[in-house]
């Protein structure tokens, strides 16, 4: 059993037509064979999950829609690009068509053809073949694309459950599948080759009978689905099977394929003669002769069937290659006639046919040719040729052009227009008629679309593709401007455009100096750079009539102020750094302001002390003699930090020889640690210490306006790591001993600290880095009396180390 884990979908779906006197009561156009959807309704909409119910939401539609109801010659057979099939039917039908796509987007459509059994055919049957490919989206049952196909018993309100499918990627568990070699969006494809499938209507005389076939994408909207189907009827329950000429030595008999068991039985069913698709019976029986065959289908596809055919020795080769006609334009024309049962048919040559062994192939040959079609019994007992004649009429459609498509009147150029010769020749400019205009040149004296439509003896016609000729004059290129110097800021040009021409529509184009383009009559352009450029202006009244105008343009720079204010420390001096660009080609004034009161007019302003800490705001006003206004500013505000104190930090306690992280506080910019021994880096706020003997440090702290900070740090060396507690504590508020706390002795964690009072209820429970006891609960003052405390760190070297003992809170 093939595992459908993988399918994406196509049908190809075929109705076989297999009655010989009876084919006439068959519906009209249910074989598409008029190339149309006559009879036929379409119905396009979407699937949706209704409720973990797959849905098809279906609306009919006036006629096919393009796109998902395709009608497909059979001239123009191609093989599908997931299966590999061909898209038209094994039984040389003239026309297929294609239902649905493959773009997905949760699209369901439909096809339905109802049809009335005659009330006097009790003996009433159909053939279908599909194909099915789905792509495989790996989803819910309900969710999944799929193919259904439905045979109503309209009158009984009952469906025919041995015709009638559902077809999904995963689950169906039908055989036959295959994996296409080619993958859809990196979703794996399953496709199914032809299968029939029979339908045996036999007592339903007078009942209406509708064929459904619907195809749909996954409901997730990703997924696609199409069918192509083909139908060629024959509603009895016989099916020719030969006829023979009466001097064959043998006649062979040809049942429906596609079915998975044959069995041959004698007029009566009394003796079986044979099995297989077909049946050899030499010599020939009488004319008359009736032979049955019994049809199993693959296990659940279809109905079994038993189907009679009768054979008939009257066969005459009769050929018939049609009338002469003509080829337009290689299109297919369609030669020969309907093919007769029990004839062998062959055209040669073969160059150009659609089908060389079909009875009416469609032929489209380069060249005129003479194609003999021969019709020959199977059986060898008798043949017969024709031949029709198929002119190739192969009228071009191409134009030269002699001379440019493009000139100036002023060039004494021209435009000949010229197509092949034919019998009739009409010139058109933008698409009216040129009544006068009849010989295969012309020359295009006005601006225009020229094209031309050719006729030859044979009725073929051709138009040739539009030719557009432009005829101008050549320009004179003109404009003025309202100023030609200004400055930076602010500039706003206007230009006037008085450019002239004397045939053609006058196009511009503006170069302002590389900075910018326009294609306006009357620009109005800022320019976003200072200095000298060129405004370049091109007319064009086509691409080879053009003229041009330089004229040049100042923009004067203005000046631009630019300062640095930098924070300063209290008591050193302010120094600003005018940095304003003077190379602008003119004299630069400068007004200083200091917090809102003039300040100098000097390029640089002298230095300023301040004795306070604060924020300060300078401001800068610039201008030169060639743009004075508007005067340009810069305002910039400072810090004047204040002096911070020296601080000496706890001692710091290390284990010999083993490293220990000491820091700085993070004031100013930098730091420098004096000695610079025994540590890692001493110009960076965090060093780590590693040493044998104790250390005195000094720590230089500067700020960026030159604050400059003294702190001082002892490191001592232990020779274990410990945790120390004091045996007494004053809160008192005098700063001196105001907090029972941990002393870590090369520990770098503290993880906890606790005391108990000396019923051994917990009083303070800390798990911070640097804890305190201030002697209260609560926000109340305890008692004076001894407390229990417990320790727990963790030694630089990873030791933990567990301490506890007693303390005296003294009040």
């Amino acid at each position: 059993m093939l595992n459908l884990k993988k399918i994406g979908f196509a049908v190809f779906l075929f109705f076989a037509a297999w009655a010989a006197p009876f084919a006439q009561i068959c519906p009209v156009n249910i074989d598409f064979e008029s190339g149309t959807f006559d009879g036929w309704k379409c119905y396009t909409g979407s699937v949706i999950n209704n409720g973990g119910v797959h849905q098809f939401v279906l609306n009919e539609e006036p006629g096919p829609i393009v796109g998902r109801h395709t009608i497909i010659p059979s001239f123009l057979s191609e093989l599908d690009y997931y299966g590999g099939f061909s898209t038209n039917s094994p039984n040389a039908s003239g026309y297929s068509i294609k239902l649905g796509n493959d773009l997905g987007g949760g699209e369901g459509e439909a096809i339905s053809y109802e049809f009335t059994i005659p009330a006097n055919r009790d003996t009433f049957s159909l053939i279908y073949y599909y194909a099915v490919v789905f792509q495989d989206p790996n989803h819910e049952e309900y969710e999944q694309p799929r193919m259904e196909i439905e045979i109503n018993n309209v009158t009984d309100n009952s469906i025919i459950p041995c015709a009638s499918f559902t077809f999904i990627p995963f689950g169906t568990g039908l055989p036959g599948f295959f994996e296409s070699p080619v993958p859809a969006n990196n979703s794996a494809v399953w496709c199914k080759d032809w299968t029939p499938v029979t339908i045996n209507l036999n007592g339903n005389a007078g009942k209406t009978i509708r064929l459904t076939f619907r195809t749909g994408d996954c409901t997730f909207r990703r997924h696609f689905g199409y069918a192509y189907i083909d139908v060629d009827t024959d509603c009895s329950g016989e099916f020719l099977g030969a006829s023979y000429c009466p001097e064959d030595a043998e006649v062979t008999i040809s049942a429906p394929f596609g079915f998975q068991d044959y069995v041959w039985f004698n007029s009566d069913m009394s003796r079986q003669i044979g099995t297989g698709p077909t049946l050899t019976i030499s010599p020939p029986p009488a004319t008359g002769t009736t032979v049955n065959v019994r049809l199993t289908p693959y296990d659940g596809y279809g109905c079994p069937q038993t189907l009679t055919t009768r054979l008939i020795n009257n066969l005459l080769a009769q050929a018939n290659a049609g009338k002469d006609t003509v080829s337009c334009n290689l299109g297919a024309v369609r030669i020969g006639s309907a093919p007769r049962h029990g004839l062998e048919y062959r055209w040669s040559p073969e160059a150009g046919l659609s089908n060389p062994q079909s009875s009416n192939p469609f032929a489209s040959p380069l060249v005129t040719t003479n194609y003999i079609v021969t019709a020959q019994s199977p059986g060898g007992g008798c043949f017969d040729s024709d031949t029709v004649r198929v002119i190739a009429s192969n009228l071009g459609n191409s134009m030269q052009v002699l001379g440019r498509p493009q000139y100036c009147i002023e060039s004494n150029d021209s435009a000949v227009l010229q197509v092949e010769d034919a019998l009739v020749i009409r010139w058109y400019k933008n698409n009216q008629l040129i009544p006068t205009a009849i010989s295969n040149r012309y020359k295009a004296l006005e601006t225009g679309d020229y094209n031309a439509f050719l006729q030859d003896q044979y009725g073929c016609s051709a138009t040739t593709p539009m030719q557009v000729i432009n005829i101008s004059s050549l320009p004179k290129a003109i404009f003025s401007l309202d100023s030609n110097r200004q400055c930076l800021v602010g500039n706003r040009f206007s230009f006037s455009n008085s450019s002239t021409n004397v045939l053609g529509t006058m196009q511009y184009r503006w170069d302002f100096g590389g900075t910018g383009f326009s294609t306006s009559v009357n620009p109005v352009y800022t320019f976003p750079v200072a200095g000298q450029l060129n405004v370049k202006l091109i007319v064009r009244t086509n691409d080879v009539c053009a003229d041009s105008l330089n004229v040049p343009v100042t923009i004067d720079q203005n000046p631009i102020p630019l300062f640095d204010a930098n924070a300063i420390c209290v008591g050193l001096p302010f120094l600003s750094n005018n940095l304003t660009d003077e190379n602008i080609g003119s004299p630069i004034h400068y007004a200083w302001i200091m917090d809102g009161s003039p300040f100098t007019t000097q390029r640089n302003p002298p230095a300023t002390t301040f004795n306070v800490p604060g924020t300060h705001e300078v401001m800068l006003n610039v201008y030169s003699d060639q743009c004075p206004l508007p005067v340009q500013t810069l305002t910039k505000t400072f810090q004047v930090e204040e002096q911070s104190a020296g601080k000496r930090y706890p001692i710091a306690f290390a284990l010999r020889d083993f490293p220990l992280p000491v820091e700085a506080r993070k004031i100013g910019v930098t730091a420098r640690w004096l000695p610079s021994s025994q540590l890692s880096d001493a110009n960076i706020y965090s060093p780590v210490f590693r040493g044998t003997s104790d250390r005195q440090y000094t720590i230089t702290l500067v700020t960026q306006g030159g604050c400059t900070t003294v702190d001082t740090l002892l490191v001592q060396i232990v020779e274990k790591a410990e945790i120390m507690v004091p045996t007494a504590f004053t809160p008192n508020g005098d700063g001196l001993n105001d907090f029972l706390r941990p002393v870590p002795l090369g520990v770098k964690e503290i993880r906890y600290f606790k005391v108990f009072n000396r019923w051994g209820q917990l009083v303070y429970d800390s798990r911070a880095a640097n804890p305190l006891w201030d002697g209260t609960v609560k926000g109340m003052k305890q008692a004076s009396q001894s407390y229990i405390w417990m320790a727990e760190g963790v030694s630089i070297s990873g030791e933990i180390i567990t301490r506890k003992g007693t303390s005296v809170l003294i009040r």
